[in-house]
């Protein structure tokens, strides 16, 4: 799980400078070249076959994560020159509701993990150093007999 996806770094980019009055085409173009992600890889095959003319759906398809093929489809409509910054603002309250969502399942599973370390080190140290003088004692009255 990677906390902050660059798809997601990139559509809030993407909101904060179409707030400031930027096109979404010169945003697109400067973090294709900027950037080296699989999200900017994908962003570079789309906007590259647009910009072509030979545009697909199925591009959209391969995508595998519904927020990064839904952020496609809505950059695909800008690049039409319909307006997004909207549905953009509401892709981006969502998608961060789902990285908050997967940081409180990270976050519940956490104490357990921190638990392995515990239960593999410390544990069994804690035995030897119970159990030690207890046997040290048994083999003394042991070897008495």
């Amino acid at each position: 799980m990677e906390l902050l996806t660059s798809s997601y770094v990139f559509l809030n980019e993407l909101v904060m400078t179409m707030e400031s009055g930027q096109s979404a085409r010169h945003i697109i173009e400067k973090y294709v070249a900027s950037s080296r992600s699989k999200w900017s890889k994908e962003l570079a095959k789309v906007f590259y076959a647009y910009s072509a003319g030979s545009f697909n759906k199925h591009l959209l398809r391969q995508v595998k994560n519904s927020y990064e093929r839904a952020m496609l489809s809505l950059i695909v409509r800008s690049l039409e020159g319909q307006p997004i910054l909207s549905e953009l603002k509401a892709l981006e309250r969502q998608y961060f509701k789902a990285h908050e969502q997967q940081l409180d399942i990270h976050l519940l599973r956490l104490p357990y993990l921190a638990l392995v370390p515990l239960f593999l080190f410390l544990f069994p140290s804690y035995l030897i150093l119970m159990l030690g003088p207890i046997l040290k004692n048994l083999l003394q009255e042991l070897s008495k007999v």
